[in-house]
């Protein structure tokens, strides 16, 4: 964890379930419902999370944490929550039911098989896929600069770092 955990800097992401996607409710080639924000063309999700490569991926995190017991919000905020950088993680939900299947999510134990899952999808340092531009920062731009400054060793990242990316697996930091 190199130079952050040397200084004891902690994140806290926000957006773990990256505005819906990783709730598994959005389907690759399916539009979305109208009463999702997919469905609203909210720009943010638009522009950013709702990718064709990240809804494939997401169905198949989806099943892996099916075939764990759990749901796949509960696995991507398990796995936000099993990085030792993160003090915490700001969740976003809409209904107590949305709150009450994040709270799943601490009774999980992320396992190396897991994580190597999830390092699968996405190469080192990269959101899905590989060569993708968040329009709000892009790469190169002072805002990308500011947000993306890593010196030495490696940590596996949060789900998104700002709302640039679906996953982001191994960073050098």
């Amino acid at each position: 964890q190199g130079h952050i955990a040397f200084w004891s800097v902690r994140m806290r992401p926000a957006k773990p379930l990256a505005f819906g996607v990783l709730s598994g409710k959005y389907l690759p080639g399916v539009a979305p419902g109208q009463d999702t924000r997919a469905g609203r063309a909210d720009k943010r999700i638009i522009e950013t999370e709702f990718r064709e490569e990240s809804l494939q991926i997401a169905q198949q995190l989806k099943a892996h944490a099916e075939s764990r017991g759990i749901s796949l919000a509960q696995f991507a905020t398990a796995w936000v929550l099993a990085n030792g950088l993160v003090s915490s993680v700001i969740a976003g939900p809409r209904t107590e039911a949305q709150w009450q299947e994040y709270l799943g999510a601490l009774d999980y134990a992320f396992t190396p098989e897991d994580e190597a899952l999830v390092d699968g999808f996405v190469a080192a340092g990269h959101p899905t896929p590989p060569g993708y531009n968040d329009p709000a920062y892009p790469v190169g731009s002072d805002e990308w600069n500011a947000n993306h400054t890593y010196t030495g060793g490696t940590q596996n990242q949060i789900i998104q770092i700002g709302a640039s990316s679906v996953l982001t697996a191994t960073a050098n930091l």
